[in-house]
């Protein structure tokens, strides 16, 4: 292991000062005076240090140089966060329009076109206000909206509302996943509230990678009728996931081969591959070597634009470019310094990259990979050379496995336990659909019969690997799935790898201590989590026009819900699993129909009188939803819960008859 890697004693103290943002983000008078001091201390420190060495002054000076770049990496995060600027168009006076430029491609939806947007001015009657920030808005799906495209600039009714936090318990939270984007704000547009200012500024670089995206969704589109088949060849070859099957898609995520259909390090690698071997790059002389390293470069850059600068690939080909360059100007390169440089870039020029899934995911992965491997290389020696290739391929998908599997539990709640033998399928039918893909572009514009061909070749493969997949999902105890460990647990497993791992390589008689003691705090904690479900409560879900209302005693809870809750399979997988997963309850529920409280009935948990009203833990409570034939007596009763967006004639006629203490709505 080469262990000289002095930018991961920059990027630590780094990372700190962005998470330390996060958390306490209106320090940066005091970081950008602590950052002034410290940058002074460290310049004068360095001065006489080259005159004189003194080694308790290097090691202050050291230390106040992790400091300063941990002020760095807070000012930096500060700084790039739109919504701290008093220029944000948050912080001015309202007015009644915005100009507004629209900055990624725009969405098509069932009933609405969706983009981002950069707002550039406010102004009123009386006077302009040139502003910054960034807004997601829905346009009213019609012949006009459908037009928009990447840099428009466009005038809008300034009626934006910031994004709401979520309202339901463990609910994805939308508002932390766009302000991870520099986005704070939303808004519904109508037809007549926007104009178009017949004028496009584009970034250049941009603008061509959403033509190129999209002349090729035409292309995909001509050549590859099913459906299902374009939208995996679609996310492998260029990153486009929009017409990906909701089913495979599923069962690319249990047999842990869904990194494939995201675009990432390993499709750099295919392709640095297949253009290196083109070029001859190994075997090519000294006064070659430059020119074609150059043209490896570009081929990544290419691709970079292809693929809409996705981060995985941004992150992959910076590393790729690194080593290629180190190796032109005869430098040795160390992959883990390498690997530091290319995240110290991505979080310079976006700190809330370190909030990204994919971010995580994808750095931690190649540090798995590329410690692990050869370890587990080692351990199945083999100079059978179609064996050495099954080895290498398993040993990759173990390591990677290992690195990602706690932030898999922790973010997806599941765990592909036949991931080894979906990988050795379908990884090795990856490179060839991302090759025949390549040349399928190619030929696409300049001979369409043989892009047909091609288009052929890459449908067989993908209709073979999707079998595979589905199969092995159908296999008993093929994943685990609903499991739920807390953050605090998760930092737990990556301690026990850590100092495992140590251990191993190590070999100290001392070497077990931490291991077990993670494994014991890891038992605590979880019986820790199981202790708190012994509780009685009534939750309450906002669901828009309908009602959803759970009693709760201990590790068991009873749902009733109005007709369009249980119907939908998308109010139970974005509403309820997700509450039901982190509670721990996803084995100890049920849900019922809203209409059993017409009935007289024990039901599990509660009792229901026939009129309306239910008995739970010595209080009475009555779930309205309509004004139900059954629902003709007053009552009394402790709260009354009402459904989502009643109309007023409905809560004075359902209060004319109900009498509470609380109600809920």
């Amino acid at each position: 292991m080469q262990r000289h890697i002095p930018l991961l004693k920059i990027l630590i103290p780094f990372i700190g000062g962005i998470l330390l943002c996060s958390f306490f983000p209106n320090l940066n008078l005091q970081f950008g005076l602590l950052f002034g001091i410290l940058l002074f201390f460290v310049v004068i420190g360095h001065y006489y240090l080259k005159k004189q060495i003194n080694s308790k002054l290097q090691l202050v000076v050291s230390l106040s140089l992790l400091f300063l770049v941990f002020s760095l990496g807070y000012l930096i995060s500060y700084y790039k966060t739109p919504i701290n600027s008093t220029m944000h168009f948050s912080k001015l006076d309202h007015s009644a329009n915005a100009l507004v430029k629209i900055v990624s491609n725009p969405s098509l939806k069932p009933k609405s076109v969706s983009c981002e947007v950069k707002y550039l001015a406010l102004w009123d009657s009386t006077r302009k206000q040139n502003c910054i920030g960034k807004a997601q808005l829905y346009f009213q799906k019609d012949s006009l909206s459908q037009r928009l495209k990447y840099g428009d600039l466009i005038v809008v009714n300034n009626e934006i509302k910031p994004i709401a936090a979520p309202e339901n318990p463990h609910q994805f939270d939308f508002q932390k996943f766009y302000a991870s984007k520099g986005i704070y704000h939303s808004s519904y547009v109508k037809p007549f509230s926007w104009i178009s200012s017949n004028t496009n500024k584009a970034n250049w670089i941009y603008k061509a990678s959403y033509i190129i995206q999209d002349k090729l969704k035409v292309k995909f589109k001509r050549h590859f009728k099913d459906e299902n088949i374009r939208g995996v060849a679609e996310a492998i070859v260029f990153g486009y996931k929009g017409e990906l099957d909701d089913n495979w898609l599923e069962a690319f995520s249990k047999t842990g081969t869904i990194h494939v259909l995201a675009v990432s390090g390993l499709h750099v690698g295919i392709i640095y591959i297949l253009i290196a071997f083109l070029l001859g790059l190994s075997k090519s002389r000294r006064k070659y070597i430059a020119l074609k390293t150059f043209t490896v470069l570009l081929v990544l850059f290419v691709y970079c634009l292809i693929t809409g600068f996705s981060p995985s690939v941004s992150r992959a080909s910076l590393m790729f470019g690194l080593v290629l360059l180190a190796n032109l100007w005869q430098r040795q390169s160390n992959i883990y310094n390498t690997l530091c440089f290319a995240a110290l870039v991505l979080l310079v020029i976006n700190p809330s990259n370190i909030y990204n899934v994919g971010f995580q995911f994808s750095f931690l992965a190649v540090l798995g990979i590329v410690f692990y491997k050869d370890y587990f290389r080692k351990a199945l020696p083999t100079s059978n050379f179609v064996l050495k290739k099954i080895v290498v391929l398993g040993a990759v998908s173990v390591a990677a496995q290992i690195a990602t599997f706690p932030l898999g539990l922790y973010y997806f709640h599941q765990y592909p336990n036949l991931f080894i033998f979906s990988n050795l399928i379908v990884i090795p039918c990856i490179g060839i659909i991302l090759y025949a893909g390549i040349f399928f572009v190619l030929f696409s514009f300049v001979f369409p019969p043989v892009a047909g061909l091609l288009a052929k070749l890459i449908s067989a493969y993908i209709q073979f690997i999707s079998s595979a997949v589905l199969s092995i999902q159908e296999v008993p105890y093929a994943f685990f799935e609903d499991i739920h460990i807390s953050f605090e647990q998760l930092m737990l497993v990556y301690l026990f790898i850590i100092s495992l791992t140590f251990d191993l390589v190590k070999r100290n008689k001392y070497s077990f201590v931490i291991p077990i003691l993670c494994c014991i705090l890891f038992l605590w904690s979880d019986y820790s989590i199981e202790n708190q479900k012994g509780k009685k409560e009534v939750i309450y879900f906002n669901i828009p026009n309908e009602l959803l209302v759970g009693f709760r005693e201990n590790d068991s809870i009873l749902f009733l819900a109005s007709k369009g809750v249980y119907e939908k399979h998308n109010n139970f997988n974005y509403i309820l699993r997700p509450y039901l997963v982190n509670e721990r309850l996803i084995n100890n529920y049920d849900i019922l129909p809203l209409e059993v409280t017409r009935l007289k009935s024990d039901l599990k948990l509660v009792t229901t009188y026939g009129n309306g009203s239910i008995w739970f833990n010595n209080k009475s409570y009555l779930a309205a939803d309509y004004l139900e034939d059954y629902i003709t007596d007053s009552l009394a009763v402790k709260s009354l819960i009402i459904g989502q967006k009643k109309s007023p004639q409905f809560y004075k006629a359902i209060k004319r008859i109900v009498q509470a203490d609380a109600v809920i709505n």
